[in-house]
């Protein structure tokens, strides 16, 4: 059954305009479509996912038909494109506006972290330059950001002698979601021993990987689920050692309303059952977690169902992932890294 709509998922991924066919920017993947099919923009981050999500596909051997080498190809390609044309990351290009975001006063941490992981992941369908020169300069940013201290600032300003502070956000300041980045350049960058900011990387797992979640009032899920993302990837690159059962702790600190089938708070309900992306987290990495032992499966197994029924009702019959129910069915807007993390959830 869920297979099924996994399938719908990965066919709308491969085959809509979610990664851009034509133009200036071919080959970039979309952040989302409009209700009209329409990309509105797009960025490294998702290119980033699109890649390592084109070879978890690969490793599945799914919809083979599907030339997923070429897809990695092109994406490859646009992002060299952007370094080649500015120097920099874009955070995001718009495509039907000159929309001001935020986000392009600065090149960020997790981003790079994420296009380098996506690059290192492409190995597996292709080989290309492409590859090593993404990952050669997503190494130098990052060591541009890392401190004197063996710490990571989240970003760099594009404008050196620019005061203009960004707006306070999660991705704007440290927080456990680094210990996805920490992870991401430990597995990716294997075979650059001299570059990877090792001291950096330690430092951070140190400090982030005990750290107890905030208050449900305060919390921030889609970031505190990247902490412990983070944390399954370094219990793959360490195995044998504390992550994974940590990251079973956080997980279920974070979503034990769910498992009482309670609500503590209207803010909790807005925020998980509210958003596609934060369903098919939580699905996700309750699945792994469940299916290697370290989630009492009796206890479990029927929250994980919920938000599986729950995610189920965001897809489309084209197998499009709408993001947000408060934004009304009649005009959803389709969201690419909601479909990705969905497909493999499923």
């Amino acid at each position: 059954m869920f297979l099924e709509v996994a399938e719908a998922i990965e066919n709308w991924l491969l085959t809509s305009e979610v990664q851009l066919a034509s133009g200036p920017h071919q080959g970039g993947v979309a952040g989302w479509l409009t209700d009209a099919q329409i990309p509105a923009f797009v960025y490294p981050e998702i290119t980033g996912y699109y890649l390592t999500w084109l070879a978890f596909g690969h490793s599945r051997q799914s919809n083979g038909h599907h030339n997923r080498a070429a897809k990695a190809h092109r994406a490859l390609q646009w992002l060299c494109r952007q370094i080649e044309s500015q120097q920099r990351l874009p955070t995001r290009v718009y495509l039907t506006s000159e929309e001001e975001d935020w986000r392009n006063r600065a090149c960020f941490a997790f981003d790079w972290a994420m296009v380098v992981r996506g690059a290192a992941a492409a190995r597996e369908l292709l080989d290309s330059p492409e590859i090593d020169m993404l990952i050669s300069n997503g190494l130098e940013f990052l060591k541009r950001c890392c401190t004197s201290d063996y710490d990571l600032k989240p970003f760099d300003l594009n404008n050196e002698g620019g005061t203009a502070a960004l707006p306070e956000r999660w991705s704007s300041r440290p927080g456990p979601y680094l210990l996805k980045v920490a992870a991401a350049l430990q597995l990716a960058c294997q075979g650059f021993h001299n570059e990877v900011p090792n001291e950096t990387c330690r430092q951070l797992v140190s400090r982030w990987s005990h750290l107890q979640p905030p208050s449900q009032a305060a919390r921030e899920l889609h970031s505190l689920f990247y902490s412990v993302e983070g944390m399954l990837l370094l219990g793959v690159g360490q195995p044998g050692g504390c992550h994974w059962k940590l990251a079973a702790e956080r997980f279920e600190q974070l979503l034990e309303d769910e498992v009482r089938n309670t609500h503590r708070s209207p803010m909790h309900e807005d925020c998980f059952k509210a958003q596609s992306d934060l369903l098919g987290q939580a699905l996700r990495i309750g699945s792994i977690l469940m299916s290697h032992g370290f989630l009492r499966g009796e206890v479990w197994k029927e929250p994980l169902s919920r938000v599986a029924e729950e995610l189920r009702g965001y897809v489309s019959s084209a197998g499009a992932v709408a993001f947000d129910r408060r934004e009304g069915r009649d005009r959803p807007h389709w969201n690419g890294w909601s479909a990705m993390f969905a497909c493999q959830a499923f």
